[in-house]
């Protein structure tokens, strides 16, 4: 019985493991993802706006050139790398460092609406990446107990992409980059990890409470 009921709490529950990679590649691309924005307003801070655009792109060529050549997460380095020089580039158009953080921004939104429309169409987006995750048993995010539940995750995602983006869009119209910084990394990957961690352990528990219950 007990092992059923362990099954129970799994069965519905995506691979932690597998969700870090599809959003970091690793523990170094949590890394790659938090430095260039630090850089960038440090250097911004204590030089000028050009200064800080080179070096925080230097970090990121340098950060892609290493993965591409040990064929490490390559795909993950460029796509990063398109993003860095996006926000640098309108950074440097503007002429107003808190610029680089408006790409991030306006991602946020946009997620935080995706979020709460597929609540409101009952087709959770954890469960569709849940299915993704889990391909040859997507049946098991149909069952009522398992979309409950991931309407709630979803739900609450979005209120995260919300207050996120709602804080660094308050600091953009102040043009406040140094405060931005610290969002970066508040706010950042280290946070998501934390939230993930949360994730899976209201689905492991809400799954298994439900299972038991039947």
């Amino acid at each position: 019985m007990s092992d059923e009921n362990e099954n129970g709490r799994e069965e519905n529950v995506p691979d932690p493991a597998a969700i870090l990679r599809q959003t970091y590649g690793d523990r170094r691309g949590m890394i790659d993802v938090t430095v260039p924005p630090v850089l960038f307003v440090m250097a911004n801070t204590f030089t000028s706006l050009t200064v800080a655009a080179v070096v925080a792109a230097t970090y990121g060529v340098g950060t892609a050139i290493y993965r591409i050549a040990r064929k490490h997460q390559a795909r993950q380095a460029l796509f990063g790398l398109l993003g860095l020089g996006f926000a640098l580039g309108l950074a440097l158009r503007t002429g107003r460092a808190s610029s680089y953080f408006l790409p991030n921004v306006i991602g946020g939104f946009v997620l935080a609406i995706v979020a709460w429309v597929s609540v409101a169409l009952r087709k959770p987006a954890s469960g569709f990446l849940a299915r993704a995750l889990d391909p040859d048993r997507p049946e098991r995010y149909e069952r009522p107990a398992a979309r409950n539940a991931h309407m709630f995750v979803t739900a609450a995602w979005g209120g995260w992409f919300l207050l996120r983006s709602t804080v660094r869009t308050v600091f953009i119209v102040q043009d406040r980059p140094e405060a931005l910084g610290v969002t970066a990394i508040a706010l950042g990957a280290p946070a998501t990890v934390a939230l993930l961690a949360a994730t899976f352990a209201f689905l492991r528990w809400r799954l298994g409470e439900t299972q038991g219950e039947g």
